[in-house]
């Protein structure tokens, strides 16, 4: 008889174990999952996704920085009943370039394979910032297509930032209003759907960047003093018209007589600002003046026509000649 009853008991123990693990399955492993969601959806994760294999959880997703990925993945490993075994939530990655003078700094974080390729195109650059990280999701095209986009930003002179933050690029920093076009419709390229801001300051030319310093051998104050003397001495024109002013054609001979006495190792920009007229008719005052100058003596080795673009802050040069120090 007892040994049917232990026989009888032995049977029954696969149908016991059955039923709990249909128990444990049909409520504790739901009711885990919720609980670990209810965490995930409490720091806002992104597409969350839980596997429980009984104890064993994995849990991933988007959240918006690597340091709270880690304190979910605590929270989670803390729940009763629970052992995290796989944290694959991942953080957008970043990055900020910034040229400061002659200096141009990255700091971010991103994938592995982007630090040496982000910036391959660069020769000086510190990229001490830049650290790399395998839980960062990198947003937009490849690292190809955003290397190239910043060696576009950042050929020729000019301060200038750019950076992917929050899913966001920002474009600022100094710039002409045709590389302002080109380099926003750049950006809008890489991340389809982003927003891209542009923070840009607009000159009519590079020459008349902030942060640019003349190649010119003169320095301080005589520099300044020059500089200021051009920035008074605007030659302006008839209207629909080639033909200086009455006025401006006395400050074409003064200005011819400034640039005789200055060192004949500087050299000059001289552009006009288009108006209504359109830049044709811009280019060909700029030629008249620069004939003007010439027939006064001033060499033609020291005047370089240049073409100046509209700005809307500029719009009160509109149609006027400018000098300034090359």
């Amino acid at each position: 008889m007892k040994i049917l009853i232990i026989l009888s008991a032995l049977l029954l123990i696969p149908i016991v174990m059955k039923f709990q693990e249909r128990t444990f399955l049909e409520t504790s492993v739901p009711r885990t999952e919720q609980a670990i969601l209810a965490v995930l959806a409490e720091h806002g994760v992104a597409e969350p996704s839980v596997t429980v294999d009984y104890l064993d959880v994995s849990v991933a997703g988007l959240v918006s920085a690597e340091a709270e990925a880690r304190v979910i993945g605590e929270e989670v490993d803390a729940i009763r009943g629970v052992r995290l075994v796989s944290n694959q939530l991942i953080s957008p990655g970043w990055f900020e370039i910034k040229r400061e003078g002659l200096s141009l700094n990255a700091s971010g974080l991103v994938a592995p394979h982007w630090v040496d390729e982000l910036l391959k195109g660069q020769k000086e650059v510190d990229a001490r910032g830049l650290e790399a990280s395998s839980k960062v999701q990198m947003l937009g095209k490849s690292v190809v297509s955003w290397g190239l986009m910043i060696d576009s930003f950042y050929e020729g002179d000019g301060e200038r930032t750019f950076s992917l933050r929050d899913g966001r690029v920002t474009l600022s920093g100094e710039a002409t209003p045709e590389k302002a076009r080109e380099w926003l419709s750049e950006a809008s390229s890489l991340v389809p759907g982003a927003p891209v801001t542009s923070n840009f300051e607009v000159f009519p030319s590079v020459y008349h960047f902030n942060s640019r310093t003349p190649l010119s051998p003169l320095e301080g104050e005589p520099l300044r003093s020059l500089s200021r003397t051009l920035a008074d001495s605007l030659i302006s024109f008839e209207p629909v018209s080639t033909e200086p002013t009455t006025a401006a054609r006395g400050k074409i001979q003064e200005l011819a007589e400034i640039l005789l006495e200055t060192d004949q190792k500087v050299r000059f920009v001289l552009g006009a600002h288009p108006d209504a007229g359109g830049e044709a008719l811009a280019a060909r005052r700029a030629q008249q003046v620069k004939s003007s100058l010439k027939q006064a003596g001033v060499p033609s080795s020291r005047l370089e026509v240049v073409a100046f673009e509209m700005t809307e802050d500029g719009s009160g040069f509109s149609g006027q000649v400018e000098l300034l120090i090359l």
